[in-house]
């Protein structure tokens, strides 16, 4: 009878050895097993606007995903997480009772597409971080950023300004602009010059044309400008905010075409500038004209009489008759 009780006993410890095995073993599979399940980023820094897709490895059960702000980073059930502001946010993985988490940085930069003129300056910002950012220009001859993200515009054409920061790179596009002619000497009712044709170099949007002056030109929509008075004006080209202006000066003469008796004259004026006037005739043979504008008959004829004056040559013509 004891020898069958000592048997009993021996039979109870190995059972209870085997199950106490079983447990410890099916807890280091499962410790295991949880260990291996990882996020495919433990942080993220997204521009704004853009996207990443986040994945949860070493396991085929449901994943639960939640965000700490859904204004700043948004994520759907599949793990997709979009910027939606600057800023910072935590995305939550829930799976087999385990947290994975990824902080996400949002970073902005509200200036993408930028228009300057020479000369001109802008500072750059990007928003959501406050670590270092580094700051280069693909072309500084069109424009040169400094370690500030300041942008100085030089010359016409194009460049790309990039911002580093966080191994991210954010790029906003620079476009210098100038007009072709910053002044311009034009002629009312002359025998050229009245009109002539603005444009706006690189422009990379609609131009709108103003004059401030149309009594003395007037500007098209295509920005040509025609002489209407003598007097002075300020043309304007504004493109995605930028003023772009040239200074147009109209000159007049008071008679273009006149006819002198033998024995007449005629006393030439020019409008519109007080710089000094230099007189000329083509043909002295038929008329003569004097320092101050007088035109006096010599014999019966034609004559072209020039005024030189602003490094332009304004024009009247002279017939003398008996």
């Amino acid at each position: 009878m004891k020898k069958l009780s000592k048997i009993v006993s021996v039979i109870l410890l190995c059972s209870i050895f085997i199950y106490s095995s079983n447990i410890f073993t099916k807890d280091i599979i499962e410790a295991q097993a949880a260990s291996n399940i990882r996020l495919s980023d433990s942080s993220l820094v997204l521009e704004l606007g853009h996207y990443k897709t986040l994945k949860v490895s070493g396991t085929s059960s449901k994943v639960t995903w939640s965000t700490s702000n859904s204004w700043i980073a948004d994520v759907t059930s599949g793990g997709k997480v979009t910027a939606k502001a600057a800023g910072t946010a935590t995305i939550t993985a829930k799976v087999n009772g385990k947290k994975l988490t990824c902080k996400v940085t949002v970073l902005r930069q509200k200036n993408k597409n930028l228009t300057l003129k020479p000369k001109d300056s802008f500072n750059l910002k990007i928003e959501g971080t406050s670590s270092k950012i580094s700051w280069n220009s693909s072309n500084p001859s069109v424009a040169k950023v400094d370690a500030n993200g300041k942008v100085t515009a030089v010359a016409v054409g194009t460049a790309t300004i990039n911002a580093t920061v966080s191994g991210k790179t954010i790029s906003s596009q620079v476009n210098v602009v100038d007009i072709n002619s910053k002044s311009i000497l034009m002629e009312v009712g002359g025998f050229s010059g009245y009109t002539y044709y603005l444009k706006v170099n690189n422009a990379p949007g609609k131009i709108t044309w103003t004059s401030s002056n149309p009594s003395v030109a007037t500007v098209a929509s295509d920005g040509t400008v025609s002489a209407k008075g003598y007097g002075q004006a300020t043309i304007t080209a504004t493109v995605d905010g930028v003023k772009l202006t040239s200074k147009v000066k109209v000159l007049a003469e008071n008679i273009r075409e006149f006819t002198l008796k033998m024995g007449e004259t005629e006393k030439l004026e020019i409008y519109g500038t007080s710089s000094p006037v230099t007189w000329h005739s083509n043909k002295k043979s038929v008329a003569l004209v004097s320092e101050d504008g007088v035109v006096s008959t010599v014999k019966p004829g034609s004559a072209l009489i020039m005024a030189y004056v602003d490094g332009r040559t304004l024009l009247s013509r002279v017939t003398v008759i008996k």
